[in-house]
């Protein structure tokens, strides 16, 4: 499991615990740790849940959680409804095939699924997928023709520099 989101004063992460991953939680206010229950349904959907590619993103004020590699025709996104009784549910998007060898990165703060390459091909894209709309924005980075060998890229959601001088 990658990656870790902040949901109203709430810091969510994966870690491996035993040799298993799981979620934890800590709350900046109180500075208490917990973890979050799995929903038994999401075994099914993840048999690979430690295989280290699921997703941590803030859905709508909520942990939601998604397998990066998508099965390329749909998105399954998982949401904890409650956290005090570790109650999630899933909702599934139906993606055109355009999108297929594409990755799941994260969620933006509009809701938009955002969708990448892992490797450059010459041109680097990126895909924002709006949930309401079901329409695609692409955005393409210049400056990655010259390289001629595929190179890892690594894409992140709703990065804003601070500019705060210390």
């Amino acid at each position: 499991m990658r990656g870790e989101v902040c949901i109203d004063g709430v810091l969510y992460f994966g870690a491996v615990l035993r040799r298993y991953s799981v979620i934890v939680c800590f709350d900046v206010r109180s500075e208490k740790f917990d973890f979050v229950d799995i929903d038994e349904d999401m075994f099914e959907e993840y048999k690979c849940f430690d295989d280290g590619y699921l997703a941590l993103f803030n859905y709508k004020g909520k942990l939601g959680i998604c397998h990066k590699r998508a099965d390329f025709d749909r998105v399954v996104l998982w949401v904890l409804e409650d956290a005090a009784s570790h109650k999630w549910s899933n909702i599934v998007y139906g993606l055109p095939t355009s999108v297929k060898e594409k990755r799941f990165v994260g969620m933006t703060a509009t809701c938009e699924i955002l969708l990448s390459y892992r490797y450059s091909l010459n041109i680097y894209r990126v895909y924002f997928y709006n949930l309401e709309t079901k329409s695609f924005t692409t955005l393409d980075f210049q400056g990655f023709e010259e390289f001629k060998y595929h190179i890892p890229i690594n894409t992140f959601v709703d990065y804003v520099e601070n500019l705060k001088f210390l």
